[in-house]
């Protein structure tokens, strides 16, 4: 989350990065995808709400320097998960829910009214 306060990304852009998104050398992220809602249990990645989201973001180095040390961590989770790993689209989400598989946010209703609740 704290990506989300530096970078600006909105909920979905948040999660929708893969490592290939990342370049530890620039000290950037590019958020070209977004994760919104489920559809019948299936993550929906579309664009950005808007072209101006669409963006290469400058990071800081320290953060940067923790990403990096994130990635050596995902690495040997991976290693070890691999027979486990539910990615299913195969792609390498740098945030993950678990065993690789996507961030995703549910929307509940509430009193007719929706809200969110948390990431799955």
């Amino acid at each position: 989350m704290l990506g989300a306060l530096i970078g600006g990304f909105g909920r979905g852009e948040l999660v929708a990065p893969t490592w290939d998104d990342v370049d530890f050398e620039a000290g950037t992220i590019r958020v070209d995808e977004s994760i919104s809602l489920t559809v019948d249990g299936k993550a929906i990645i579309a664009a950005p709400k808007t072209e101006d989201s669409e963006a290469t973001v400058d990071m800081p180095k320290w953060y940067m320097d923790e990403l990096k040390k994130y990635e050596r961590s995902w690495k040997k989770n991976y290693m070890q998960m691999r027979d486990k790993w539910k990615s299913t689209d195969g792609r390498r989400y740098v945030f993950h829910a678990g065993y690789g598989k996507q961030c995703t946010f549910r929307i509940r209703r509430n009193g007719g009214r929706n809200s969110s609740r948390g990431m799955s």
